[in-house]
């Protein structure tokens, strides 16, 4: 769904009233999650929350395929590459700061170079 709406138009860096972007708030309920599931080891079977979890990496991974940017900062100064920290995606958050922050179009989609 995520890739559709960004191939009809949709912005990848569009932000909402807090200044999030929707690669800031994807991290933000990944980190949520991996978080909870931390604490309470029976959550991921017993509310599917690998799945969800999977999701917010996939989700991370399209919004980064289609060039949001990494180093796009919200109202409280945060970016997304402050927000990965013990993400799946870190390493591929991490390697596009250091390219400047955006990843080119040109890239595959799945999130390999």
């Amino acid at each position: 769904m995520v890739g559709m709406l960004l191939d009809h138009g949709a912005d990848v860096n569009a932000v909402d009233n807090d200044g999030d972007t929707a690669l800031h708030i994807t991290l933000m309920k990944e980190h949520v999650l991996q978080r909870n599931m931390g604490l309470m080891p029976g959550l991921d079977s017993l509310f599917g929350a690998r799945k969800s979890n999977a999701s917010f990496v996939a989700v991370s991974r399209c919004l980064l395929s289609y060039g949001a940017d990494v180093l796009k900062a919200n109202d409280s100064g945060k970016t997304p590459l402050d927000k990965c920290r013990g993400s799946e995606v870190e390493p591929l958050v991490r390697k596009i700061a250091a390219c400047g922050g955006s990843r080119d179009q040109k890239f595959r989609r799945d999130g390999a170079n």
